[in-house]
């Protein structure tokens, strides 16, 4: 799915979860592409690349971007100036990838991610998506402000209704989005 997000922090400016599963090479955008997602899984035997200079070329798709926020700004630098290949262990060791997956295990896991996304709290998700893009924008108090905020705005939904019966049941939640 694609998603886009606003500047205006309200509720719902980020609309969906995004698992990438990189099962083969992701190079240059294919890799600031996984790069933007919320989760990267990588199979075991896959890699990823930000070989812009070795084409002569520079960085595109969101990678200046995303590359420092994940790893910081000295690997950022190795990374994008040496354009070397990083296998998957590599890539989940500093950050890039969540999850390195044998091969064996590939297709489920990607299918239990993508089902547990799902069938989750919806608002809620997408609320801890937008506060965890904001937190590097703002200072401590904005934050916690913010935060106060959306949990006012979070015990008002249905998901949260339910949440608290299926506990009291005993239950799994069954969530809306609502």
């Amino acid at each position: 799915r694609h998603t886009s997000c606003s500047r205006d922090w309200s509720p719902d400016v980020c609309s969906s979860d995004l698992i990438a599963a990189v099962n083969g090479l992701a190079l240059g955008g294919g890799a600031n592409l996984a790069l933007m997602c919320d989760l990267v899984l990588m199979r075991e035997d896959a890699y990823i690349q930000q070989a812009y200079v070795q084409r002569g070329l520079t960085v595109d798709m969101g990678g200046s971007y995303f590359l420092p926020r994940l790893v910081g700004r000295a690997l950022a630098n190795e990374l994008a100036l040496f354009g070397d290949k990083l296998t998957a262990s590599d890539a989940a060791r500093i950050g890039l990838a969540n999850r390195c997956v044998p091969v064996a295990e590939w297709e489920a896991t990607v299918a239990e991610w993508g089902t547990r996304l799902a069938r989750g709290a919806g608002r809620a998700q997408r609320l801890i998506k937008t506060g965890l893009l904001l937190s590097p924008l703002v200072d401590l108090d904005a934050m916690l402000e913010w935060e106060a905020s959306t949990i006012a705005l979070i015990f008002q939904t249905h998901d949260v209704r339910e949440s608290f019966a299926a506990f009291q049941e005993k239950r799994e939640p069954k969530f809306t989005g609502r």
